[in-house]
């Protein structure tokens, strides 16, 4: 049988590298690095997707409803705001009054009440008008902050309740300068002959 032949002295046989491990997991750190934000962007956009599709279901719902019904959720909400306007309005109405301009003060009070309240202010419109006069009274009002307390039930849209916060300064004959009054107040906005006006007001503790 024929013998392997002898290698000769001071020869290295070649042989496979043996694997880098040091390497290795910096390896798989880069390649997870790589591929990381495309992963994010995939969630990202399978979100998106998500969100449109949602989206895309309530337009279709809202679609299917009856015209009448969406009309009559985009007025309740049209009223909510116009409301609060009012409300806002005639709480400047009643914080902003000058002893110079009395007269039509009172009338603007006036022209944003109804019922009870604007019976009862219009009964003492008379002996306010002289106090004001009197007094010198400068008041100037500033809303702070205004929204709705509650409304009536889904078949009376008629009548929001709104909270205001204002503050006025005020001056008389008695004081040598203007005095910040704060105030909060719970206006019962009822709507009548397409205008929201105030039928009652009440201080809030």
């Amino acid at each position: 049988m024929a013998q392997p032949a002898a290698r000769p002295a001071g020869t290295l046989t070649a042989s496979p590298p043996a694997p880098d491990r040091a390497a290795a997991p910096d390896a798989r750190a880069e390649d997870a690095l790589a591929t990381a934000p495309a992963a994010s962007l995939g969630w990202r956009r399978a979100v998106a997707l998500a969100a449109l599709a949602v989206a895309v279901l309530a337009l279709l719902v809202a679609a299917a409803a009856p015209a009448g019904r969406l009309l009559g959720a985009w007025r309740t909400a049209s009223d909510r705001s116009a409301a609060v306007q009012a409300a806002r309005q005639e709480t400047l109405n009643l914080t902003t009054v000058s002893f110079r301009t009395a007269d039509r003060d009172i009338q603007r009070m006036l022209d944003g009440a109804t019922g009870a309240f604007r019976e009862q202010f219009d009964q003492r419109a008379k002996p306010f008008l002289d106090t004001v006069r009197q007094a010198r009274v400068e008041s100037t009002g500033s809303i702070a902050e205004a929204g709705v307390e509650s409304t009536g039930t889904d078949m009376d849209t008629d009548t929001v309740t709104v909270l205001v916060a204002a503050t006025a300064q005020v001056s008389n004959v008695a004081g040598p300068g203007a005095t910040p009054r704060d105030y909060r107040l719970r206006l019962v906005v009822r709507h009548e002959a397409g205008r929201w006006l105030v039928a009652d007001v009440s201080f809030v503790p």
